[in-house]
Order: structure tokens, then C-alpha cells, then sequence
């Protein structure tokens, strides 16, 4: 079988925005090269929390994950994950 090439994708930029690293986003936006390679710091950021007495878990976790995205995004960076574990928990 001869071989094909992959087929051409258009993504809406509206769409992609939401789904993308604003850095990310922001090159794609501006460079004409489509392949994206880049060497970026990391750091794990471990944390310790716990919800208060009488309080609605889920609804704190989201209040306390937004807070430590506004943050860290504040300072340049981007929260990718939240892990939690029996050895506690880590951004």
C-alpha cells in the first residue's frame, strides 16, 4: 500500500483556546511553523490541605484549585495537574 499523508485538520481558534495553554496558544497564534517544540521549567509543587469541618468538599477543592491556578498563573505558570494519593496530595 502506498503511503498516505495524514489529513489536513482545521481547528476553530475559538475552540482551541479553550483547550490549550495560553503560552501554547499564544505561539500557535503567532508562529507559521507547524511543529511546536519547547524546553520549559517545571516544578511539583507539594501541598498539604485539608477541608474544613462543615464545609462542602467538593465545592472547597474547586474554591482552593482556582485560588492556586490564579496564583501560580500570577507568577507565569501553568497548573496542569492535581494529584491525590495516600501519601497526600501535589500540583
Amino acid at each position: 500500500m502506498a503511503p498516505q499523508p495524514w489529513p489536513e485538520v482545521a481547528l476553530d481558534p475559538a475552540v482551541a483556546r479553550r483547550w490549550l495553554q495560553q503560552p501554547v496558544y499564544e505561539r500557535l497564534a503567532s508562529s507559521h511553523a507547524g511543529f511546536l517544540a519547547e524546553l520549559r521549567s517545571a516544578a511539583a509543587l507539594f501541598v498539604g490541605f485539608a477541608v474544613p469541618d462543615g464545609a462542602d468538599p467538593l465545592g472547597w477543592l474547586d474554591r482552593f484549585v482556582r485560588w492556586v491556578q490564579r496564583e501560580v498563573d500570577r507568577r507565569g505558570g501553568t497548573v496542569v495537574q492535581l494529584t491525590t494519593g495516600d501519601k497526600g496530595a501535589y500540583l
